[in-house]
């Protein structure tokens, strides 16, 4: 008769639990940063594309190991650096990452 009872208060409750969020705490540190900051090189300009592809050093703030990636760049920007320059910026990281500001170290 447990059993039975136990199986009848799972049932109930769950539609209450289904309707409850979650929290997902692997956003919360990432939306908890607005901006983050790397240094890296300049491996390719794109203007068709309006990128800039920096090879860039692991981004703690994010946990974001060292990488090879396309981040949207302003026309401005990509005039600013050249392919292999060494480089410090900062940027949006949310959707297709998108550079706030750049500059040549």
């Amino acid at each position: 008769m447990k059993s039975i009872a136990c199986t009848l208060l799972i049932l109930a409750c769950a539609p209450v639990m289904a309707a409850q969020p979650m929290a997902d705490h692997s956003t919360e540190a990432v939306n908890a940063t607005a901006t983050a900051q790397a240094t890296g090189t300049v491996r390719k300009i794109d203007h068709d594309r309006g990128t800039l592809v920096l090879a860039h050093d692991p981004v703690p703030s994010l946990g974001w190991p060292a990488m090879v990636m396309p981040f949207k760049a302003s026309a401005e920007q990509r005039a600013a650096v050249a392919v292999g320059d060494a480089v410090a910026f900062e940027f949006d990281p949310e959707g297709m990452a998108t550079l706030l500001h750049i500059e040549k170290r």
